[in-house]
Order: structure tokens, then sequence, then C-alpha cells
């Protein structure tokens, strides 16, 4: 699935938005991947940007990475399945 953002009201200049998109693809295109030190290296990227509406969705990639390095159920596909509320 997708999340969409309206860019604009990111704080960033426009000039900034590609490299914003590009980062959060190659995040999450690691990350489907299993490729934990590229998705941390792609995450360090999309937070320099230093965008607080995005900063909690970034905690949330940032917890499930480090708990799929620990433990990465052997059948995973790339999706995350919540367990609690």
């Amino acid at each position: 699935s997708r999340l969409f953002t309206p860019l604009g009201v990111l704080g960033l200049d426009s000039s900034q938005y590609p490299a914003l998109i590009a980062a959060q693809a190659m995040l999450l295109n690691c990350y489907r991947k299993s490729d934990w030190a590229g998705a941390e290296a792609a995450l360090a990227k999309c937070r320099g940007f230093e965008i607080e509406a995005l900063d909690q969705l970034y905690a949330i990639y940032e917890m499930r990475i480090q708990s799929y390095k620990q433990s990465r159920p052997p059948d995973w596909d790339g999706v995350f399945v919540a367990v609690e509320k």
C-alpha cells in the first residue's frame, strides 16, 4: 500500500522533493528486501531532512527494522502484521 503526504506542508524547498522521494523509495525497497543495513542508511537520509511531520513514521520503521534484525519470520513477505493494538 502507499502512504501519501502533501509535500507542500512539510516545509521543504521544492528542489528537495526528488531527494526525499528517492530516500523514502530506497528505505521501502531495502526494508521489503530485508536489507537492514541499506534500510538504516536510507532512514538516516530521510531523517536528515528534519521533517517533524514524518518523525513518527520514521520511528516506526526504525523500531520494525531493529525488531526484524533480531528475529524476522522465515516466510516474511515485507508486510508488517500487527499483533497488538
